[in-house]
């Protein structure tokens, strides 16, 4: 099959969505689909680094691409955009989402350039800066797949109503996402809580089915001897992902075990009152207990998940991350909060923790926990690997797709039966 990636931006190292295109796209090569990426930032695959050998680069020229049966073949399109169409495009920008609807506009007509010379069977886009929507709502050559990330647990904060909270630039985005999400021949979340949430919100009755993200677990993947009292955070450092909280349970941690200690891996971000967030966590956990690690290459992140004998996740809101499949497959034990899709991923107390969102001496008790109990915390570490390897692989999630753009290839053909 030929599928199309709307992806912005196309880093192995950026993690999130973009991690996950770069893994998905390798997996469907391998069981022999073509891939088209179309991204405005290609980033290090200029220099080849998906893994493998490098991707065509200029993918428009003709007889580059090896057929589905001789192992697929990933082709990276560059999307030509300009960021500064005329002067004073920034003043509108900050009332109405003017990039967003520009880019699209040129994602669509990348999206027919590209279909006259590689025949697409399906094109896949996510719920980040509404790159399908042009495409979407024109009487297009080929069918739209949606795939829901959790753009809107950062948008709306978890909140069911929060359009009265919006500015008028984010409701316009709004509006545009929700077209895209009605016009869209096929839908799927990562996760069934992110599903269901979005309907909800947006007042839609829609079938959106839920398909797993997926970790490699040869790639991610126990190595070497943990350190019992090293814990690890990876994840942005801004509110949402909880690191007030984690600001607040570490010291009640340490006055118990003083020779813990923690490793901060994710991009800094600035607190409330003006001082970087890593400074933040130095201040109210101590410079001796804190190591901030920046944001990490993937290589460098097996390195310290490996070491790390405990990921928390003390999130106040989640869809289904990586960082969490990441862990379970690097033989990590998993504290993280009851929310979203996290509350699908792990049982509680048979291969991680859960605790309460925003709880800080719940999340200290449930660290304090592990550390006296190391039995406990590698017997949630087997089995959470044991989980990851056995029901979250690139096979499953490739299977699960392909049946998925199947049916909505159905739906664009057939439109009346569905």
């Amino acid at each position: 099959m030929n599928i199309c990636f709307l992806c912005r931006n196309f880093h192995k190292d950026s993690g999130g969505t973009e991690t996950f295109t770069v893994n998905f796209t390798r997996a469907l090569a391998e069981a022999g689909h073509c891939v088209h990426i179309l991204c405005q930032d290609r980033g290090d695959l200029n220099r080849g680094r998906l893994g493998g050998p490098p991707p065509s680069m200029d993918s428009l020229e003709p007889g580059e691409a090896r057929p589905p049966e001789a192992g697929g073949s990933v082709f990276v399109h560059h999307v030509k955009f300009n960021d500064h169409p005329f002067p004073g495009a920034w003043t509108v920008e900050k009332y109405f989402p003017l990039e967003d609807l520009r880019y699209s506009s040129a994602v669509a007509r990348t999206i027919d350039a590209v279909h006259s010379r590689y025949p697409l069977d399906i094109i896949e886009t996510f719920d980040y800066f509404r790159q399908g929507f042009v495409y979407a709502r024109r009487r297009r050559r080929v069918p739209v797949f949606l795939r829901l990330h959790g753009w809107f647990f950062n948008r709306t904060q978890g909140r069911v109503d929060p359009w009265p909270t919006l500015s008028f630039k984010e409701k316009i985005s709004w509006r545009m996402q929700r077209d895209t999400l009605i016009k869209a021949d096929g839908v799927a979340a990562v996760a069934a809580d992110t599903g269901d949430f979005v309907k909800q919100v947006w007042r839609i009755n829609r079938d959106i089915k839920t398909i797993y993200n997926a970790v490699d677990s040869q790639s991610f993947a126990p190595g070497g001897e943990k350190d019992p009292c090293q814990i690890l955070f990876s994840g942005r450092l801004i509110p949402r992902k909880g690191i007030d909280v984690l600001a607040e349970a570490m010291p009640l941690v340490i006055k118990e075990f003083p020779g813990v200690t923690l490793a901060v891996a994710g991009a800094d971000a600035l607190s409330d009152n003006g001082i970087q967030n890593s400074q933040m966590l130095r201040d109210r956990i101590g410079l001796k207990h804190v190591e901030y690690l920046g944001q990490l290459t993937q290589d460098q992140l097996k390195f310290w998940l490996r070491k790390s004998s405990i990921l928390v996740m003390p999130s106040l809101d989640e869809a289904f991350p990586m960082s969490a499949l990441e862990a379970m497959a690097s033989g990590c034990a998993l504290i993280a909060s009851a929310v979203g899709g996290l509350k699908e991923l792990i049982d509680h107390e048979e291969d991680g923790l859960l605790v309460d969102p925003g709880n800080a001496p719940m999340l200290a008790n449930a660290i304090a926990r592990l550390l006296k109990d190391p039995a406990l915390c590698r017997d949630l570490a087997s089995k959470g690997l044991e989980k990851v390897r056995t029901t979250y692989s690139h096979k499953r999630l490739v299977e699960e797709s392909m049946e998925s753009y199947r049916t909505a290839i159905k739906a664009w053909t057939n439109p009346e039966q569905f």
